[in-house]
């Protein structure tokens, strides 16, 4: 998701008109971060306020083990992730979790291959965390099946061949 995230302030400008040389060192700085301090190699890419351009497209297409780009701004031809762009929201505004409009908005996407939730539970408190509560439990109750972009990808791709 990025290194630096708010680059200029409250800008998320990290991945968005910033030079190729500039992404691709916050790019690697990182991932490089996630695998020393877990151990976890990463394949999912998402920027910081969902924002890209060609320069954060070229940057990942230089790390081949990135295999997916969560809700691309910019996307084009010489994009090698697999794409995933139905958002389904929980949060009315970064952070700001809401039941009512999660239900709204997973609705209205019933019957589509997939959704993808996307939380930010580093600003949560101890309601937004029983709200998740409740639209994970929601969520079992339609017998959906949880996964990573990553698992997804692989079975998609594996379909495919």
């Amino acid at each position: 998701h990025g290194y630096d995230h708010f680059l200029n302030g409250d800008t998320l400008a990290e991945f968005l008109k910033m030079p190729y040389t500039h992404q691709f060192k916050n790019f690697k700085q990182s991932l490089d971060l996630v695998y020393e301090k877990t151990g976890i190699t990463m394949f999912t890419f998402g920027a910081p306020g969902n924002r890209s351009d060609a320069n954060t497209v070229a940057v990942m297409n230089d790390f081949p083990k990135i295999k997916v780009f969560l809700f691309p701004y910019f996307s084009d031809s010489t994009n090698r992730q697999f794409l995933l762009v139905n958002r389904v929201d929980m949060e009315r505004g970064t952070g700001n979790m809401e039941y009512e409009f999660f239900i709204k908005n997973y609705n209205k996407n019933i019957g589509k291959k997939y959704m993808v939730l996307q939380g930010h539970p580093g600003i949560w408190d101890e309601e937004d965390f029983d709200t998740f509560s409740r639209i994970i439990d929601f969520l079992k109750t339609q017998k959906v099946t949880f996964m990573t972009p990553y698992e997804y990808f692989k079975i998609v791709t594996s379909n495919n061949s």
